[in-house]
C-alpha cells in the first residue's frame, strides 16, 4: 500500500483545479474572465461577483491562478471559476471548516469547491455567509494565505 500524505492530496487538488482554470489564464481581469466564460454562465457570475464585493467592502479584486479572487488584509477570501457544465466558489480553504452541512444542504461540494449552475444557483445569504466567516478567521489570524 502505498502512503499518501495529506498535504499532498491537497497540493495535487490544488494543482488540479489550476490546471482546469488555465484555459482563462489570458483574461483582462475579472470583466475578461467572466465575458470568457459559456454564456449562460455569465450573469450568475455577474451576480456572484457583485455579492462577494456586497459583503466585504474594500476587498481586493484579482486574477490569482487564472481566476477571479478577492483579498482581504492580504489574506484571501475566496474565488470562483467557470468549468463546462458548473461553476464553483472556493473559499481557499476547507468548505465544510466555513459553512454547516446545513449551509450546503442541496449543493455538491468536494474538500475546496461549492458547485453550482444557472438553474441552481449560489443564494446570497450563502455567499454573504461564507464571505463573512472566511474574514472572521482572516481577523483571528487563522488564515495562512
Amino acid at each position: 500500500m502505498v502512503s499518501v500524505s495529506r498535504s499532498r492530496v491537497i497540493s495535487a487538488l490544488n494543482l488540479s483545479f489550476v490546471l482546469k482554470c488555465m484555459k482563462n489564464y489570458s483574461a483582462k481581469g475579472v470583466e475578461g474572465y467572466i465575458a470568457s466564460v459559456p454564456e449562460g454562465q455569465r450573469a450568475m457570475l455577474r451576480k456572484l461577483r457583485e455579492r462577494i464585493l456586497a459583503a466585504a467592502p474594500g476587498a481586493e479584486e484579482k486574477i490569482a491562478w487564472g481566476v477571479p479572487a478577492y483579498k482581504y488584509r492580504g489574506k484571501y477570501i475566496c474565488g470562483f471559476s467557470s468549468f463546462k457544465s458548473y461553476c464553483a466558489i472556493n473559499p481557499f480553504c476547507n468548505v465544510k471548516s466555513i459553512l454547516s452541512a446545513s449551509n450546503l444542504k442541496g449543493f455538491e461540494t468536494t474538500l475546496f469547491f461549492i458547485r453550482f449552475t444557472p438553474e441552481k444557483p449560489l443564494p446570497g445569504a450563502l455567499v454573504r455567509k461564507l464571505v463573512k466567516e472566511k474574514m472572521k478567521l482572516i481577523d483571528a489570524g487563522k488564515v495562512r494565505m
